[in-house]
């Protein structure tokens, strides 16, 4: 989780661009502290800056489950704006093959 917010996320926040995306795969129960750091993390770089420049966060957290007695991955997205305020979130529901 800290290599994801202090590694990833940081690098993310600090760049340039309309709309940024990030994909984790945390453990059990992180989803909710995760996303407060990775909140963090970005309303402190808008702190930081006098950036005026209008950034859109994606922020996707995918788990293995079982759904209907098959494989499946569970994805949730949370839109962020460039504050760190959630704007919208989504989840789905993505069935693996057999392979």
């Amino acid at each position: 989780m800290e290599s994801f917010v202090k590694g990833e996320m940081s690098h993310l926040a600090d760049l340039k661009s309309v709309n940024k995306v990030a994909i984790t795969y945390p453990h059990a129960g992180e989803e909710t502290r995760i996303l407060e750091a990775v909140r963090a993390t970005i309303s402190q770089r808008i702190m930081l800056t006098s950036n005026a420049f209008r950034e859109n966060y994606l922020v996707i957290f995918g788990f293995p489950t079982w759904q209907a007695k098959k494989r499946a991955i569970r994805w949730n997205g949370y839109f962020l704006n460039q504050e760190g305020k959630i704007e919208d979130s989504k989840e789905k529901v993505v069935f693996q093959s057999a392979g």
